[in-house]
């Protein structure tokens, strides 16, 4: 059975970010994906989002398809959550080392049948979810298992957490891919991010598949 891959957030209590390989030819010049799904349009809301509670105001939170600008903003949250995920895994190399290589691998796989969506609040770039559509031949499992939408990442800024955003995030990038004609979406957590795994449940997700690990030549 396929494993589905880890991804890490930092969340507190919301999830922010976790990233893997891949290669741009030139990373500061790389164009993000815009193709989009027929029913995509941009998100608009006004939520309250930060201050205390008389200063708390109406901000704008939009939700739209990232573009070559956002790349440095993108860079940034990656370096951040693999640095994140480098605390909780041993696993996991410097996050500086695998960003480039990294987003390359996302523009890759999002281009085909997937997006980058990029969240605003008040104009400033406040995180990031990528997703798009798997499909396997696994003769084990059912043809709507085989072909589901994956969240390989979902990013929310420090300043934005505990605001709902990931929650925006997830339900924008399910909205996105549902007209490809999936009926199940899926993502994955480091085991030890209890926080991250606690902010997809609260969001509807269930636990599907479990990987254990167990180091060579250890009792």
């Amino acid at each position: 059975m396929r494993p589905v891959p880890a991804i890490a957030s930092i969340l507190n209590p919301q999830p922010t970010l976790s990233l893997g390989g891949g290669n741009w030819s030139s990373c500061s010049e790389a164009v993000i994906p815009r193709r989009q799904s027929p029913s995509w349009r941009e998100e608009r809301k006004s939520r309250i989002v930060a201050g205390t509670r008389k200063e708390r105001v109406l901000t704008e939170v939009t939700i739209r398809l990232a573009g070559p600008t956002d790349f440095t903003d993108l860079r940034r949250a990656v370096v951040e959550l693999q640095e994140h995920e480098r605390r909780l895994s041993s696993t996991r190399l410097p996050g500086d080392q695998i960003a480039d290589a990294y987003l390359a691998w996302l523009q890759q796989q999002a281009h085909v049948n997937g997006a980058v969506l990029i969240v605003e609040v008040g104009g400033i770039f406040a995180g990031f979810v990528v997703g798009w559509v798997v499909e396997d031949d696994n003769i084990a499992e059912t043809v709507d298992s085989n072909r589901a939408g994956y969240i390989s990442d979902i990013c929310v800024m420090p300043p934005y957490r505990g605001q709902r955003i990931a929650f925006d995030l997830l339900s924008a990038i399910e909205r996105y891919l549902a007209p490809t004609g999936i009926t199940r979406v899926r993502l994955g957590a480091l085991a030890a991010n209890a926080p991250a795994r606690a902010a997809y449940e609260r969001a509807g997700f269930e636990p599907y598949e479990i990987i254990y690990e167990k180091r060579v030549g250890k009792r």
